[in-house]
């Protein structure tokens, strides 16, 4: 990847929520354009290329990032909210970070689905991990799993606006809630809490589902991103082969 040019890095995790402790590692995704020779050679775009340096980053065409936005994934939505990105102004960040707001509105169905599925997917390493007596790393999973519900109840409650507060826990206004999910996090937290917000967070799921799926997915908005990275896109393979 050292031939492509890169879109933007950016930061992802803890420290997009304000939910950092000593432990967390400061982690980063870069999404870069691919060259021709990626194109002609018909490159494999969609696994992730993990580096590992002085910090974990890594690796992604910009086609994946189109992927997870279209399909409305919480992971990918992230990184246009990110507390640090580098992006030297490329028009792709630009044109991106501008319509954040109803990228994330593209398909609110999706939205919540795959939301649920990483609260339920969490849920599952919870319980295997502490039957297997990693009590931290479980605990750890329960409050990533928790704080994704919370971000998905809280965006219904500003009926679907201003994501960037649903995901960040300010240390005044969110309190209560920043301080269970710290303390989850580093495993100080009963069983017996987890086991009844894991309960609570099942129930509150099924009665978000239907206000979620009764929304369309914005067909308009989805040719407009599709257009986004089809103009960057070719505008750097036109710029990698000096034309014009």
């Amino acid at each position: 990847m050292l031939n492509n040019k890169v879109a933007f890095s950016a930061q992802y995790g803890s420290a997009n929520y304000n939910l950092t402790t000593p432990a967390s590692d400061e982690d980063y995704i870069t999404y870069y354009y691919p060259t021709f020779e990626d194109l002609y050679k018909r490159a494999d775009w969609s696994k992730p290329s993990k580096v590992t340096e002085a910090v974990d980053n890594s690796w992604n065409d910009v086609r994946r990032l189109r992927e997870g936005l279209i399909k409305s994934n919480p992971n990918t939505i992230e990184v246009l909210y990110s507390v640090k990105v580098s992006h030297n102004e490329d028009p792709i960040w630009n044109d991106l970070y501008g319509i954040r707001e109803e990228i994330t509105r593209v398909n609110l169905s999706h939205l919540f689905d795959a939301s649920f599925g990483i609260f339920h997917n969490a849920m599952k390493l919870y319980k295997k991990k502490m039957d297997r007596g990693e009590e931290v790393k479980a605990k750890k999973d329960a409050a990533n799993g928790f704080r994704v519900m919370q971000t998905i109840y809280d965006y219904y409650k500003k009926d679907y606006t201003d994501y960037a507060s649903c995901l960040w826990y300010d240390e005044h206004i969110d309190k209560g809630a920043r301080d269970h999910l710290l303390r989850m996090k580093q495993g100080l937290t009963s069983e017996k809490f987890i086991k009844e917000q894991m309960g609570q967070w099942y129930v509150m799921a099924e009665q978000l589902r239907p206000k979620f799926h009764s929304h369309y997915r914005n067909d308009d908005l989805v040719d407009y991103i599709d257009h986004i990275f089809e103009t960057n896109v070719k505008a750097n393979l036109i710029d990698e082969l000096g034309g014009h």
